[in-house]
C-alpha cells in the first residue's frame, strides 16, 4: 500500500480528532462559563434579596422602638395629668358625691355636677381613647392607673349613663367605659376583683363602700 495514502489517512484521523476534542472542550468551556455566569446572577440576586431583608428588619425595628418611645412618652403625659393635685382633687370630690348618692339610696343622680366631675370624666375619656389607639401602652397604663379608671368609672357610671339619655347621645364617654371594663378585666386576670375593693370617704376616713 502506497505509504503517503496511509499516511494522509492518519493525518486526516488525526486532524478530525483534534477537530471533535476541540469543539467538544469549546462546548465543555462554554457550559461551564454559563454556569458560572449563572451562580453569578443567583448569588448576587440572593445577596440584593438578603440586603432587602436586612433593610426592612432595620425598618421595623426602628418603628418598634419609635413606637415604644410614643407609647412611653404618652404614659409619662398621662400620669404627669392624673397624677396632679388639681386631678387628684377632682377625684376626691367625686368620692365624696358618690358616697353622698349612695347615702340617698342612688336617687338624685344630678348630685354630680360640677368642674370636677367634667375633669375626671374627661380625662379618663381621653386616656381611654389613647389607650384604644395605642398612643398609650394598654398593659403598663393598666397597671397604673386601670384601678382609678374603675372606681371613678363606677363612681360616675349613673351620671354618665343619664347625661346619655339626657343628650340622646350614646357614645358620650364610650372609652371611659370601655377603660373600666379593660381595667376590671386585667386585674381579674391577675386574681383581683375590683368590685371587691373597698373606697373610701376622703371627708371621713371611717366610712367605706364596694362597688357589688
Amino acid at each position: 500500500m502506497d505509504s503517503s495514502f496511509i499516511v494522509g489517512v492518519v493525518s486526516i484521523a488525526v486532524v478530525l480528532g483534534i477537530g471533535i476534542s476541540s469543539n467538544y472542550l469549546i462546548k465543555k468551556q462554554f457550559e461551564s462559563y454559563k454556569d458560572q455566569h449563572h451562580e453569578q446572577i443567583q448569588s448576587s440576586e440572593e445577596m440584593h434579596e438578603e440586603e432587602i431583608i436586612s433593610d426592612e428588619d432595620q425598618h421595623r425595628e426602628q418603628l418598634r422602638l419609635s413606637e415604644e418611645q410614643h407609647q412611653v412618652q404618652g404614659l409619662l403625659d398621662a400620669f404627669r395629668i392624673l397624677d396632679s393635685r388639681e386631678h387628684r382633687e377632682s377625684r376626691r370630690r367625686v368620692y365624696q358625691l358618690y358616697h353622698k348618692y349612695t347615702e340617698n339610696n342612688n336617687k338624685h343622680v344630678e348630685i354630680f355636677k360640677g368642674p370636677e366631675v367634667e375633669d375626671v370624666r374627661a380625662d379618663f375619656d381621653i386616656m381611654g381613647k389613647l389607650v384604644r389607639t395605642s398612643n398609650i401602652h394598654k398593659e403598663d397604663f393598666l397597671d397604673e392607673y386601670g384601678a382609678l379608671a374603675y372606681r371613678c368609672w363606677k363612681c360616675l357610671k349613673d351620671h354618665i349613663e343619664h347625661e346619655r339619655t339626657y343628650r340622646n347621645f350614646k357614645p358620650f364617654m364610650t372609652h371611659f367605659e370601655w377603660l373600666a371594663n379593660e381595667a376590671y378585666n386585667y386585674w381579674k386576670d391577675k386574681g383581683y376583683d375590683l368590685a371587691k375593693t373597698s373606697l373610701y370617704n376622703p371627708g371621713e376616713p371611717d366610712k367605706k363602700l364596694d362597688f357589688q
